[in-house]
């Protein structure tokens, strides 16, 4: 939880006018929430009514996550021009928002079962766990389809890099997240905890690394200025006050 949240923090401080900045530093805020919330699900400890409280409480995190991860890869891809409208937002946050006010009321984590390490979330009967699936795989399902096209045709080859890095990393978080948080959920198998939010220190851990490799999130004068030179196919003459060159 505080590695996320010094996360946010120092996102949002590198460059807070950025949309890519703050898309960011949101996500991370909403997954300290959820990884917060897994201290008291996790917890022999805790009772169940604590733990069905916090079970809704990280949906602000565990549901929210697809739609920022694609908003995350359209700020990446530069198209600000799209994310500037109000009617993208609600049309990207319209069925997160019923999903969680559905997670508050009890219908897609309906209850939770007494386990060795503490709480586990169980799944309710209803077709709401069914909906909340189709809408993580399809909206994980575009994102990815922009990552690829921006590994493919990005400009630059700075920003390929950086889209290869977050596709690896989100392939490996959700490989084993899934694992633990909806595939074994869904057979009925209780072994494993959910520890999704731990695996999303991965992806953490990728957007801290390209930011220092590539100055990723950092927008500069100076950056932005190595970055023309590096692919410029033009000649370049630098020239002092007077016009000397």
């Amino acid at each position: 939880t505080l590695i996320y949240l010094y996360l946010a923090v120092f996102i949002l401080i590198k460059n807070r006018k950025a949309l890519l900045n703050r898309i960011c530093s949101v996500s991370f805020f909403c997954i300290a929430v959820w990884s917060f919330s897994m201290v008291f699900i996790h917890n022999l400890h805790t009772s169940k009514q604590t733990a069905l409280l916090f079970s809704s409480i990280g949906s602000f995190g565990w549901i929210s996550f697809s739609s920022f991860f694609i908003l995350f890869i359209l700020a990446l891809a530069g198209k600000e021009k799209i994310l500037q409208k109000k009617w993208f937002y609600l049309l990207a946050f319209a069925v997160p928002l019923i999903l969680i006010f559905k997670q508050w009321t009890g219908f897609i984590f309906g209850d939770v079962g007494k386990e060795y390490y503490g709480w586990k979330p169980l799944l309710s009967s209803t077709i709401w766990p069914h909906y909340y699936y189709i809408y993580y795989i399809c909206f994980m399902a575009v994102g990815f389809y922009i990552n690829i096209k921006l590994i493919k045709h990005g400009k630059g080859p700075v920003i390929k890099k950086q889209a290869k890095i977050i596709f690896t990393a989100v392939i490996i978080t959700l490989s084993l997240g899934s694992v633990t948080d909806v595939i074994l959920p869904l057979l009925n198998n209780h072994v494993i905890p959910n520890i999704g939010s731990s695996f999303l220190l991965i992806w953490a851990f990728a957007v801290v690394y390209a930011m220092v490799k590539y100055k990723f999130l950092v927008i500069t004068p100076a950056a932005a200025a190595a970055n023309i030179i590096s692919t410029m196919f033009d000649s370049l003459f630098f020239l002092n006050m007077t016009g000397k060159i």
